[in-house]
């Protein structure tokens, strides 16, 4: 779990949660209908989507100057 040892703040939060809901041994998790997951998922999203926006705006940028390129 090098991932949450890394991992700060709020992050590390929903990372815990998520883990403390599943056995660490298994190497599934049932995600079907599970309100708990769903709860911690959404929140990381959150956390996440600033970093998101920036970097698919990024992308557009990049892929913009290609097809100028190629003009």
């Amino acid at each position: 779990m090098e991932w949450k040892s890394r991992s700060t703040g709020k992050g590390k939060e929903h990372l815990g949660n998520n883990l403390a809901m599943y056995n660490i041994d298994s190497d599934s998790i049932p995600i079907l209908y599970s309100v708990g997951l769903n709860k911690e998922l959404e929140g990381l999203a959150n956390l996440l989507m600033p970093s998101i926006v920036t970097a698919n705006a990024s992308v557009e940028n990049h892929i913009k100057d290609i097809f100028e390129y190629l003009d």
